[in-house]
């Protein structure tokens, strides 16, 4: 019986190793935020739509909404500010404000003028335990020539983005429209993907790839599932 078993134990130490390691990992506690890195540079095409995907997912979709959070994913050059403020300029009477703004220049029209993404939090209430995020973009067309074919291009792909980077399954309709000379590509779209603690999350993105004015795109995280 012996000489059966002694091959048998390196395999069995080898198990039960690595199921040490797998249960280690699936008990691991969450990540800290931490401060948001742009992988792309922030230009009018797709790879300003890949900064759009990873501030969504880190701000939005590894953790709920709470007061301490937009310091801390804060990516360099960024500050916090109330929404209130950030709507209507400094000064503005915040000490109740439930929003907090993670923004490049302070202002809702000046992060609109310099093309700069902006992430908005709402703090939890009791109809909204998780508080609500959105990350917004509006940013003019980097390029002089071949907006429409970038405009078009960025449509066709759109959804296989989303889908690909958030981990997100579509909920709502498709877009059916396949209209190559139409003067703005343009949709709402809800989707479903894991978030934090195991949960699903839903979020709704509305979109516009204007030849003529450039990108505009707002992703809204809002309620979860168990």
């Amino acid at each position: 019986m012996c000489r059966l078993i002694s091959p048998l134990l390196p395999r069995l130490h080898l198990c039960c190793t690595a199921l040490a390691v797998l249960i280690l990992i699936v008990q691991a506690p969450i990540a800290a935020a931490q401060n948001i890195a742009f992988p792309q540079d922030n230009v009018s095409d797709l790879r300003g739509l890949l900064n759009v995907f990873h501030t969504f997912n880190q701000a939005c979709l590894k953790q709920p909404a709470h007061r301490d959070l937009p310091a801390k994913l804060a990516p360099d050059g960024y500050q916090v500010v109330s929404g209130l403020d950030h709507l209507w300029g400094p000064g503005s009477d915040a000490s109740t404000d439930k929003v907090a703004v993670l923004t490049k220049t302070g202002t809702e029209q000046g992060d609109w003028d310099g093309g700069h993404l902006f992430v908005e939090f709402s703090m939890p209430t009791g109809p909204r335990p998780n508080g609500k995020c959105t990350v917004k973009w509006k940013r003019a067309w980097d390029y002089k020539e071949g907006r429409a074919k970038i405009a078009f291009g960025l449509f066709g792909v759109f959804d296989a983005q989303v889908s690909y980077h958030l981990r997100a399954v579509l909920n709502s309709r498709p877009d059916d429209s396949f209209i190559w000379k139409r003067k703005t590509f343009a949709g709402v779209s809800d989707w479903i993907s894991p978030c934090w603690g195991g949960k699903f999350c839903n979020f709704q993105v509305l979109y516009d790839f204007n030849p003529d004015r450039g990108i505009d795109i707002s992703i809204t995280r809002e309620t979860t599932q168990p």
